[in-house]
């Protein structure tokens, strides 16, 4: 499913400032379908690969391969595409738009993408994943009146919406209590069997390490930058 080679990416603060580090991962390869936990130290590039496998970043050298894609070679235009419709990215600060509502945060990636269509069962499908969720009587609140907790549960909800094979979630629980970090995490899990998609997932809890196949330390793939 994923297969990165000799991957480099710098890292620096602002664009003409010097690398502040560098990610270097000589190979890594997912397989389709597996449950990959990402942990590792904070600055040590784990939320970075996210980016790099959404082409929100290109790197400076190497191969990013995702299913038959090549993503670290595709246009901006052609990424974009490519994200909104074969990949579900929980981001860590959610990106929710404040002047849409519940609903429509939802349903954003087939209001965003050229080539996809807001259907009847699409907005079916968002009903199902709110109410899955606890969302169900939020769905015309926008941002502003959700509780953190909430911003993160309808982050999720869009994140699964197009049904995407590659599932990536920055911290997908680190705003939810224990009761509903366990229910999120049995719904990641959940929606990735029932399509046979890959789940990578960033995080700085160990207690939800047992959910996944594989356990990855980005300790290993820090270095410090020299310009």
């Amino acid at each position: 499913m994923i297969d990165i080679d000799n991957l480099r990416f710098r890292h620096s603060d602002s664009a003409s400032g010097p690398a502040t580090f560098t990610l270097s991962i000589d190979q890594l390869h997912i397989d389709a379908g597996e449950r990959l936990a990402i942990i590792g130290p904070s600055g040590s590039g784990k939320t970075t690969l996210l980016h790099l496998l959404a082409g929100l970043y290109k790197p400076q050298q190497g191969r990013i391969q995702v299913g038959d894609q090549t993503v670290s070679v595709m246009s901006d235009a052609q990424a974009r595409a490519f994200r909104l419709s074969q990949i579900g990215f929980i981001f860590q600060d959610f990106e929710l738009i404040d002047y849409l509502n519940a609903r429509d945060n939802i349903t954003l990636p087939y209001r965003l993408g050229r080539s996809m269509r807001l259907t009847a069962d699409v907005q079916a499908r968002a009903n199902a994943l709110a109410e899955s969720v606890g969302l169900k009587d939020r769905l015309h609140h926008y941002p502003a009146a959700l509780s953190q907790g909430e911003k993160q549960r309808l982050a999720l909800c869009r994140a699964l919406i197009t049904n995407p094979g590659l599932m990536l979630a920055d911290e997908a629980t680190g705003n939810l209590d224990p009761a509903n970090k366990d229910k999120i995490m049995a719904l990641l899990i959940e929606q990735a069997k029932s399509r046979n998609a890959t789940l990578i997932a960033v995080t700085h809890d160990h207690d939800l390490l047992h959910w996944f196949d594989r356990v990855v330390n980005f300790s290993d793939f820090r270095t410090e930058a020299t310009v």
